[in-house]
């Protein structure tokens, strides 16, 4: 573990002071340093350092806060980074290297006045804020089973994750202030978000802008949006995403660079939702309940293969192929059903396929949803 030395001035101050620590010398490369002496206080990284190990603040919360602060440093770990009950970890414009794992049991901030960088992976259990500041990135594998929160109050706020995302917690992603710039989520390209059983993410906030979370995902837990607070997935690249959990809420949802997009459990946007192909794969995929509400459009070239159920809402209009322009390139097939029973109004254009039958034709229903061919 190296040689141990710990923080001991209880009213804070500079990393850089030898007075401030046990061993009477600034830790080095090979000193495991613990900062948890009782009272609450920061302390200032105002050097760049190289260390063995960190633990910041207690297991048993309380009053107290530990607080690690750094702006405009490097930072270099060769083991892991603790943050405990007590602990805090406040990062602008600051390079965090490690070796191991950064587990979060206390409270990371990645703040202004710059982006950080946290070159580790991160197991985050209790509360990670990213808040108005633009640029900042992780490359090491994140697992969150507590708090993601992305959030704009006057500027951009977004997060870049080079490596896999597990989620059994929260990632929220707010933005309370229009025009200030995007809330993004993104990772890179090879990489997934796996919302596992458990996970949500919500969009909130007033701000009427979308909140990005640009992912191939496997969706086994909840995706909600909260009225007003819609959310968009604009990767680069065309993804494979898959939901056999939960995509719900008010506001609209947009994936819009999809290679194939299968639903094995409940599609339910009652504010829209709108699906763009734009790679080659098998196109949309329906084998469980899809809700379709407002404006639905599913878009591209390869269909929608419908196994389970379509069930149209009061006033929903189902486009396929063209969100504007309601082409016909696109085809509903398969042996599921499209439930128009509760509806008393709508709109469904497209090509239908019965039975794996040649199309029939372009088929509008309207108002008690009485088929017509042309």
């Amino acid at each position: 573990a190296g040689t141990l030395n710990r923080w001991i001035n209880t009213s804070g101050g500079s990393w850089s002071g030898a007075a401030n620590w046990s061993r009477g010398v600034v830790p080095s490369a090979s000193d495991s340093v613990v900062i948890d002496e009782p009272g609450s206080y920061a302390v200032i990284l105002d050097q760049d350092a190289t260390i063995r190990w960190l633990d910041i603040g207690t297991t048993v919360g309380g009053s107290e806060d530990h607080l690690l602060s750094a702006v405009g440093r490097t930072l270099t770990v060769t083991g892991d980074v603790r943050i405990l009950a007590t602990g805090g970890l406040q990062l602008g414009s600051t390079t965090l290297n490690g070796g191991g794992t950064l587990v979060n049991a206390g409270v990371i901030v990645q703040g202004g006045p710059g982006a950080s960088t946290i070159n580790m992976a991160v197991d985050n259990q209790l509360g990670w804020v990213v808040s108005d500041v633009s640029g900042g990135a992780v490359t090491g594998q994140v697992t969150n089973s507590g708090t993601l929160e992305l959030i704009s109050t006057s500027s951009a706020a977004d997060l870049f994750v080079a490596n896999d995302l597990h989620n059994t917690g929260t990632i929220s992603l707010e933005d309370e202030a229009a025009g200030s710039g995007s809330v993004a989520l993104a990772l890179d390209v090879g990489y997934r978000f796996y919302n596992d059983p458990g996970g949500e993410v919500v969009t909130i906030g007033v701000a009427p802008e979308p909140r990005y979370f640009n992912a191939e995902m496997a969706n086994q837990g909840s995706i909600t949006t909260a009225p007003g607070a819609p959310l968009t997935d604009s990767t680069s690249y065309p993804v494979s995403q898959q939901n056999s959990g939960e995509i719900s809420g008010a506001a609209r949802v947009k994936f819009l660079n999809v290679d194939d997009f299968t639903n094995d459990s409940t599609l339910a946007v009652t504010g829209g939702l709108v699906v763009t192909q734009t790679g080659f794969g098998e196109g949309f995929l329906n084998n469980a309940r899809f809700e379709a509400s407002d404006t639905t459009a599913v878009n591209g070239g390869s269909g929608f293969d419908n196994e389970g159920v379509i069930d149209l809402q009061p006033g929903s209009y189902f486009y396929l192929d063209g969100y504007a322009s309601n082409g016909l390139s696109a085809t509903i097939q398969g042996t599921g059903t499209v439930d128009v029973s509760d509806t008393n109004s709508g709109t469904l254009a497209g090509a239908i396929v019965v039975g794996g039958a040649d199309a029939i034709g372009t088929i509008t229903w309207i108002g008690d949803f009485e088929p017509s061919a042309s």
